[in-house]
């Protein structure tokens, strides 16, 4: 009789601890759900914030472009520096001021775009880099150096990041 009793008591133990590690188990799988639930509620934060992160970077582009284009002189052509009009030039009206391809990737490498070789010459690689500039500074995207291009891209002619 005492060996039945304990064959029962043995058997209602190990029963007893069977259960609790299931309700451990469970109880382990329902913090972890509840651990991924807050995971995925922080993504979905995460991407709202860098959703708002991107359209303000878009808006201070904007108004740096209008900036630059209230800067940009009324006349259509710039007089370099230091060039006098003589018989031999055109009229100081015609003379458009560009920048060299030299200049242009050198401040393009001070810009960050360190791929740029600076070998004074237009290749893929410059225009790859121009092309890269312009769409992170909001601009028409053409591999060319225009008037709206050059005035925010010479900020970085003699900075580095």
């Amino acid at each position: 009789m005492l060996r039945k009793i304990g064959i029962f008591l043995s058997a209602a133990g190990i029963l007893l601890l069977a259960s609790g590690c299931a309700t451990i188990q469970k109880k382990n799988e329902l913090e972890k759900q509840g651990l991924r639930n807050q995971v995925s509620v922080l993504e979905a934060q995460l991407q709202q914030k860098e959703q708002m992160i991107k359209e303000l970077e878009a808006e201070l582009s904007g108004r740096i472009v209008q900036e630059t284009l209230r800067e940009l002189p009324e006349t259509k052509y710039d007089m370099p520096a230091g060039k006098a009009s003589t018989g031999k030039t055109k009229p100081a009206e015609e003379i458009k001021w560009r920048p060299t391809v030299r200049q242009v990737q050198i401040a393009l490498r001070n810009a960050g775009y360190n791929y740029v070789m600076v070998d004074r010459h237009m290749g893929k690689l410059t225009r790859k880099a121009i092309r890269a500039f312009q769409q992170k500074n909001s601009l028409f995207v053409s591999g060319k150096v225009d008037r709206l291009t050059w005035n925010l891209l010479k900020n970085y002619l003699y900075s580095y990041r």
